[in-house]
């Protein structure tokens, strides 16, 4: 979808900079330095997607909240970096505003079933990466059918990625269904990647080797920054730099469908196959037997290997030979 034959690894942000714009850029600039293809933030503007009794929630949000220009500065940073970057929305304005800003849209879990977000995205051809949380596979799959008739399976191909995920904080590992992914790749032709809430890296590495395209996974300067639960299931730079290494090592072992002897493989072609010697003296006239052959390796050039000895068993050998002489064929 947006990396050709690569993986495209997303550092989640989030809130992990706690309203600060100079730990926002510091979590970029960790983010570009331990393998992260781009970075996403969460742009929202509290009192547009929270009820105002929720008054303890309503105050930690502001409390985390950036302006739209501090955002713009983030996106020029970024760019300065040379790492993507992008966010979800939680209200129709932030929405409108990242539309504007930004190609790509993250539309998070709370918000897949959310229409009139999702149409304001597809109208204006943005890419659009949607979690799976909280849908049921019936679910997942009316979702796609309903985007499909407004918006046909062509496009989807070109702008959708559907992201598998367990919208728990974080995930247990006997909740995580990996294995999914698998028939998402199977029902759809469009991009699938993988949201990860687990704690440590290795459900990333397994994504990445069921054939996932893309790969979230939350990001903090620490996991004792504060008390903020994000950063307790968040990835520390060094941890995110080992996932993001794992997942190219992975790639690089998965290679394709054909199967074809690689160099390294065709240098020991010789020093691993047999070659049939005498066993023991042969005499000119004698027959060829199990008895008085044995296959040892190295293969020599024109001789008699395993796979074509029973061409040869019972026929009569045209020269006297010595205990441990190979068969040639001529």
């Amino acid at each position: 979808m947006i990396l050709k034959n690569k993986i495209f690894i997303i550092a989640e942000i989030g809130n992990n900079h706690e309203g600060s714009l100079r730990t926002a850029k510091k979590l970029i600039y960790k983010a570009k330095l331990s393998g992260a293809d781009a970075i996403k933030f969460q742009i929202f503007k509290p009192e547009l997607f929270i009820h105002k009794d929720q008054i303890k929630r309503l105050k930690l949000l502001k409390k985390f909240q950036l302006n739209y220009n501090q955002f713009l500065n983030l996106k020029k940073y970024s760019k300065k970096l040379n790492i993507k970057f992008f966010a979800s929305a939680f209200d129709l304005e932030s929405l409108d505003f990242i539309l504007k800003n930004t190609d790509i849209i993250k539309v998070a879990s709370s918000e897949n079933n959310n229409f009139i977000f999702l149409d304001k995205i597809f109208k204006k051809n943005k890419k659009c990466i949607i979690s799976t949380g909280l849908l049921n596979f019936k679910q997942i799959d009316a979702l796609v059918k309903k985007l499909e008739r407004k918006y046909s399976k062509k496009v989807l191909e070109n702008q959708l990625c559907l992201l598998h995920c367990v919208s728990s904080y974080p995930a247990n590992d006997n909740d995580m269904n990996l294995n999914y992914i698998k028939r998402l790749k199977k029902l759809y032709k469009f991009s699938i990647g993988f949201s990860d809430h687990s704690i440590g890296i290795e459900a990333s590495i397994i994504a990445a080797s069921l054939g996932v395209e893309m790969i979230e996974k939350h990001f903090t300067l620490d996991n004792n920054f504060s008390n903020f639960r994000d950063h307790k299931i968040s990835l520390n730079p060094k941890d995110f730099k080992k996932m993001v290494d794992s997942v190219r090592r992975v790639e690089n072992m998965i290679g394709n469908d054909f199967k074809f002897l690689v160099k390294s493989e065709l240098s020991n072609n010789n020093s691993l196959r047999r070659t049939f010697y005498a066993s023991k003296k042969i005499s000119k006239g004698e027959k060829l037997t199990l008895n008085n052959l044995i296959a040892l390796r190295p293969k020599i050039k024109n001789s008699i290997s395993l796979d074509n000895i029973y061409k040869f068993l019972n026929k009569k050998a045209k020269k006297n030979y010595k205990k441990y002489e190979p068969i040639l064929i001529n």
